[in-house]
This record gives C-alpha cells, sequence and structure tokens, in this order.
C-alpha cells in the first residue's frame, strides 16, 4: 500500500492536537485513550523496531521450508514511516467499505484514531453463556470473511483487533502491512489462523467456539484458501498427534496450536462430509 504524504505539522483539529500533546506529556503509555467531544479517542505512540532475535530464526525456517505463512512480516518502519503507512492502511480499508478507525490527528510521532467500539475479546470474555460467546466468535469470522471477499486483509487478526457491535464489526491495530511479504491468499490465510488462535482462551471457558469458527471459515473462505488451510492441517498432523499425550506438560501457547489443529480437523471432515453429500 502506497504512504501517505509527510506531514510537515501535526494535522487536525488545533484544540485536539493541543490535547493530545498535553495528555502525551503526562502518560507514559504507548497507546492510551482521551476524552474529546464526548468521545473516546486513542492515541497512539510511533513504534520503535520490532526486529529481535526470533525475526532472524523465522527468517531462516522460511527460506528452507515451503510455507508462505512461515515468512516474517515483520519490517524496520518506525517512527512517523510507520505512522505514515498505518493511516494510509486504514485509508485504503476504508475505500473498501470495512469499518475502520477514523484518522482525526496525526504528527511525525503520534497518531490520534477515533473508537470503534470494544474489543470482540473483551466481547467473549463477558458472554454469559457458551451460546452467546459463540454467536460474537461466529460473528468475528463473518466480518473477517466480509473483509477477504473485498479484496482486503488486516494482518494481525486476533480478537482483540476485532472491535464493536456484533452486526457491525470493525477492525484495529494497522501496524504490520503483511501484504508486501505475503501474496493475497497468504494474507488471508493468515488472518484465519490467527483469529481462530487467538480463540484459544475462550476455548477453556467455553468449549467447542474453535470448532465452530473453524468450520465456517472453511465453508465460508475460497477453494484457494480452504485449500492452504487444509495444508496447514496436514503439516501439523503428525506433530500434534505425537504431542497431544503430554498436553498437560506442555506450554499454552502449544497447548493452543493444538487446539487450532484440533479445530482445522473438525472443520475439515465437516467440509468433506457436505462436499460428499451435495455430490451424491
Amino acid at each position: 500500500m502506497t504512504t501517505a504524504s509527510v506531514p510537515t505539522a501535526p494535522t487536525g483539529d488545533p484544540q485536539l492536537v493541543a490535547e493530545i500533546e498535553r495528555a502525551l506529556a503526562a502518560c507514559p503509555e504507548r497507546v492510551f485513550p482521551i476524552s474529546w467531544a464526548g468521545a473516546q479517542v486513542w492515541v497512539k505512540r510511533a513504534v520503535v523496531t520490532k526486529r529481535v532475535k526470533w525475526h532472524l530464526v523465522q527468517r531462516a525456517v522460511a527460506a528452507l521450508m515451503p510455507f508462505e505463512l512461515l515468512r516474517p512480516t515483520y519490517d524496520e518502519l518506525a517512527g512517523g514511516a510507520a505512522l505514515r503507512r498505518e493511516a494510509s492502511i486504514i485509508g485504503a480499508l476504508r475505500r473498501k467499505g470495512a469499518r475502520v478507525p477514523e484518522v482525526l490527528a496525526r504528527s511525525e510521532d503520534w497518531i490520534a484514531l477515533s473508537d470503534v467500539g470494544t474489543a470482540l475479546d473483551k466481547q467473549i470474555y463477558a458472554a454469559p453463556d457458551a451460546a452467546a460467546a459463540c454467536a460474537l466468535a461466529l460473528a468475528g469470522v463473518e466480518a473477517l470473511l466480509r473483509l477477504h471477499a473485498a479484496g482486503a486483509w488486516h494482518g494481525n487478526t486476533q480478537s482483540r483487533n476485532l472491535a464493536g457491535p456484533p452486526d457491525r464489526i470493525g477492525f484495529i491495530d494497522f501496524e504490520e502491512d503483511v501484504r508486501a511479504r505475503l501474496s493475497l491468499d497468504g494474507c488471508h490465510t493468515r488472518d484465519l489462523l490467527l483469529y481462530l488462535f487467538s480463540l484459544a482462551t475462550a476455548e477453556k471457558r467455553h468449549a467447542g467456539i474453535m470448532n465452530a469458527v473453524a468450520t465456517r471459515m472453511v465453508e465460508g473462505t475460497s477453494p484457494r484458501v480452504r485449500k492452504r488451510l487444509f495444508r496447514v492441517w496436514a503439516a501439523c498432523f503428525l506433530p500434534m498427534a505425537a504431542l497431544r499425550p503430554f498436553g498437560k506438560w506442555l506450554g499454552w501457547d502449544v497447548r493452543k496450536a493444538l487446539l487450532l489443529g484440533t479445530a482445522l480437523h473438525t472443520a475439515r471432515k465437516t467440509w468433506r462430509a457436505r462436499a460428499a453429500q451435495t455430490a451424491a
């Protein structure tokens, strides 16, 4: 995506800019809310470079294995350049009809965004029962499928980065441009897998959420992305089968991966059964 032009001074309502500058001086947090004109506004400081040793390992593994999804999607863009890119991504998604924050003001050091609503992970956690939690999680995957159908993508689709009421779910946090590293189908596959992976904590409270979401995403995505999802399942099947007996001794991230693999397995079986019925 193209990068927006460099502002020579903060853009936006001068009174809002002044309020943001005062808040920045008082608040050490990188991302924090302020109240402005009766609404909540989110202020985000420019990010520093994210490169860590793990990224070097990931790059080496990606060079050896034929999985596009293993490619590292980080880059070393930081400061005002990263904020300009985020504003550009938001603008591109808005033009495709996605519900995203409005850029209210921006400088080389910070960006101010409108509030989209309560994060989906918090809504799922607060759900009164399993049925309500599952309905919220399914609303999230439906929003993702609509985004993909418009030819767009997100890049960091953890449930905390989806927000708003179930019938108007929007998206936040666009610090990575994964399209610079992955194909469009790769971006869509990554979006769906990240979202499913992020539901593991909800799965602990309400068993069955991940199976329902995986089944819907396999059914609703494109044939090309479905094939990629099944390739991920095939690559993980044997390692997961070997690890499953040791589940209670494994770390949480590994156990989340096992839950994801189980959900993909269930979704694959369901899709194949339905496809067989249709063909019969």
